[in-house]
Order: C-alpha cells, then structure tokens, then sequence
C-alpha cells in the first residue's frame, strides 16, 4: 500500500516531513491503494508495515514539518539495497552451511553456525551504515 511507481529509472515514494532536526528529516512514507493492485502482491511485505520512515540528511531550503514530499531513488541504488539486505546474507548462510558440510559438521550445528553468523554481519552492516549511506543518493522534492 505504498506509492511506489517507475519513474524511467527510478522509484517514488509519496511522503510527509514528520520532524526536522539538525537538517536532518524523518519522512514517513504514505501508504497508497497502488499496493493492491500490483503483480507482487502477496510477496513484498510493505502492506504489513505499518509506518515506514526515512531518514534524510539534506532537504530543500524551505521545507517544513508537515509538508508533502516525493522521495525519488535510483534503481540502481534500490538493487544495491536489495543485495545487502537479502541476497548477501542469503550468500552467507549458504557458505556456512556448504563449509559444514565439506568440514563433516553435524547438520544441526551447521544450521545453528549458518544463522549465528548473521548477527555479526547485522552488527558489521550497522557499523558502516554511515559509509553505505553515503553511496544512496535520495532526492526530494516538494509536492
């Protein structure tokens, strides 16, 4: 349920500027009726949320609590989130569970071992989050 529409190479989001701070905006995502209508449907997960927001760190000269926004990303930048969200972890476990079994580890510590290690790649990703931030380029725009 989210406003989510292709513009040439990028993806849209409908937004409200919900608190500014330091040149800093919380934007909360609008959700929209375009959800149900889309070919994913049942498999993105953005009509079980039920506030989204974003965070970001320049705005327009005149923007104001309150005000309505378009948030615009690449898609470049929207796959680069997706690999290091879903499929770089997804790389992980597999690696671990396919090193236990070359090392003859029983399968249920291999299991354990394989969703172990996530929590330091969580722990990794969140310690360069302000360097991986820096590559995401968001504009905003009034609307």
């Amino acid at each position: 349920m989210e406003n989510l529409q292709a513009v040439a190479s990028y993806i849209e989001h409908d937004g409200v500027v919900s608190e500014i701070t330091n040149g800093q905006a919380r934007i909360k995502i609008i959700q929209g009726d375009q959800c149900d209508s889309c070919a994913l449907g049942g498999y993105c997960s953005t009509d079980q949320v039920e506030d989204r927001y974003y965070d970001l760190h320049v705005l327009p000269n005149d923007t104001k609590t309150g005000d309505l926004v378009k948030l615009r990303i690449s898609n470049k930048n929207g796959l680069r989130a997706a690999f290091w969200s879903y499929i770089m972890p997804f790389l992980v476990i597999m690696f671990v569970l396919i090193g236990g079994v070359i090392f003859n580890i029983p399968e249920t510590t291999s299991g354990l071992m394989a969703l172990a290690v996530l929590v330091p790649y969580y722990l990794f990703l969140n310690l360069i989050q302000k360097h991986i931030s820096k590559q995401f380029h968001t504009e905003i725009f009034k609307s």
